[in-house]
């Protein structure tokens, strides 16, 4: 039903398993029933000879004339329920029944059948229905000879033979077995396929042993060191893998005569240093040494920055698609050298760009100063996916690139040189991002400026020195 077919064309109804409510298959038999029906209608049931699927046939049929012999005498009243002896009874013969054949058969039982003579002829696409003799016609011992639980000559549904009881008890004896000689070892029979069998028959079992606290610690300990085990295999594992891959990145460079520019990692010993430097600053980020942790704000060109005789390193952030922009400051760091283009782009070709690496390299291919060098350092700290969606500045990974730059200008003794980041990018954090620049730069002793760029003012472009033209502001 719910099928949108139109049941009338139905003329073979199909049981491959019977329920044990009988009114259920007779209402799937009615579906084939319906008005406009007609032809004949060919009910077949698939019963597995020897099984349960016998037994609940017999209780399906036993309760169909049981329905309608109360149905038919008028006799609706609520009779009294069974005793529990008997249905523990109608249980055992339920298990016993068929299993010696179960138990002696050998492989498959599939035989060359002729489904014709079982299953009824057919002409011109419908069923021959035989012809069904009158009901007083039929005699009790054609019945009894017709009867599908006759086999051999003998008659297997009144109670279950001697060798079905035989097997059953053997069944028994073999369950009860097993019971004791795991009881033995202290555990108990778990997931196996003959402890359904348990609780068959009254028996006897010891006791599971209980563990001493001395026995649940050194469990405890055993399980901990496992787990410890499997997660340091799991670790190692995962290390072999990256190292596997980072090798095979490394020859694919080497092929290609591609060196990176990436600044390496601040883990390990930089880590150190850094937890060095806050024991040794130990500053408040609330302002309360306002020199020390001053930003220097000034207006002017971020991409000619003002320094003196010391490097300066200029910042900037992308995303990690390997495509150079248009604007802004992408056309300004063009027009001030070739190399940042360049770079970029080739390490996007060369896989070389994940959130919170940086980039560091030198500018000065066009314009120099007479007295140190300007660099740029690009931080990947946004992520383009394939349907050209750019995500916002991501904060973890400017805060890995702005580890990387302290390092390279607290090597270098060089200052370091912003634009207003994350100018004009709506849902912006730029309370977040200028916590970040004070607690790794400005208030670890390196010289930082945030460039605020003026289009009406073409002088802003010149080089010239920070302590002299710059513009304080306490945040």
């Amino acid at each position: 039903g719910g099928v949108g077919m139109n049941l009338t064309a139905a003329d073979t109804v199909i049981f491959t398993d019977s329920d044990f409510n009988p009114q259920n298959d007779l209402q799937a038999i009615a579906r084939a029933h319906r008005i406009g029906q007609d032809k004949p209608v060919k009910i077949i049931r698939l019963i597995g000879r020897d099984t349960i699927e016998e037994i609940i046939y017999r209780r399906a049929a036993s309760k169909l004339r049981l329905t309608n012999a109360i149905v038919e005498g008028g006799q609706f009243a609520l009779g009294a329920p069974k005793p529990q002896g008997a249905v523990e009874l109608q249980l055992s013969e339920i298990l016993k029944f068929g299993l010696d054949k179960l138990l002696s058969s050998e492989g498959s039982t599939i035989q060359d059948v002729e489904l014709e003579n079982i299953l009824g002829e057919t002409k011109g696409g419908k069923w021959v229905m035989d012809v069904v003799l009158p009901r007083k016609e039929e005699s009790e011992e054609e019945d009894t000879e017709n009867h599908m639980y006759v086999y051999e000559g003998k008659d297997y549904s009144k109670e279950p033979s001697r060798e079905d009881k035989k097997a059953f008890d053997q069944l028994l004896d073999l369950q009860k077995a097993l019971t004791e000689e795991t009881s033995k070892e202290g555990r108990a029979l778990r997931n196996k396929a003959n402890a359904l069998l348990t609780g068959l028959r009254e028996q006897s079992t010891r006791r599971k042993h209980l563990l001493s606290a001395e026995e649940l610690e050194a469990r405890r300990k055993k399980r901990q060191e496992a787990a410890a085990k499997r997660a340091r295999l799991m670790e190692e594992k995962k290390a072999a893998k990256a190292a596997a891959e980072h090798k095979k990145k490394m020859a694919w460079w080497e092929a290609n005569h591609y060196k990176s520019t990436c600044l390496p990692s601040e883990e390990s010993d930089s880590e150190e240093e850094f937890e060095e430097d806050e024991a040794g600053l130990n500053v408040d980020l609330d302002y309360k040494d306002a020199d020390l942790n001053c930003i220097k704000y000034v207006m002017g060109d971020v991409t000619h920055p003002k320094a003196e005789e010391e490097d300066a390193i200029i910042v900037h952030c992308l995303d990690d698609s390997g495509r150079w922009g248009r604007g802004g400051l992408f056309t300004a760091l063009e027009a001030r050298s070739d190399q940042p283009k360049k770079i970029y782009e080739m390490a996007g070709k060369m896989k070389d760009l994940e959130l919170g690496g940086t980039l560091l390299f030198p500018i000065d291919d066009k314009k120099s100063r007479k007295k140190g060098q300007d660099l740029l350092a690009l931080i990947v700290a946004q992520h383009r996916d394939r349907s050209n969606n750019l995500s916002g500045i991501n904060l973890s990974a400017l805060e890995k690139g702005l580890k990387k730059i302290y390092l390279a200008a607290k090597k270098r003794n060089a200052t370091v040189h912003l634009p207003r980041i994350g100018y004009a990018t709506k849902d912006f954090n730029w309370y977040g991002t200028e916590r970040l620049i004070r607690k790794y730069l400005a208030t670890r002793g390196i010289p930082t400026l945030i460039y605020y760029f003026s289009r009406n003012k073409g002088s802003s472009s010149a080089s010239q020195p920070y302590s002299s033209s710059m513009t304080v502001s306490k945040p």
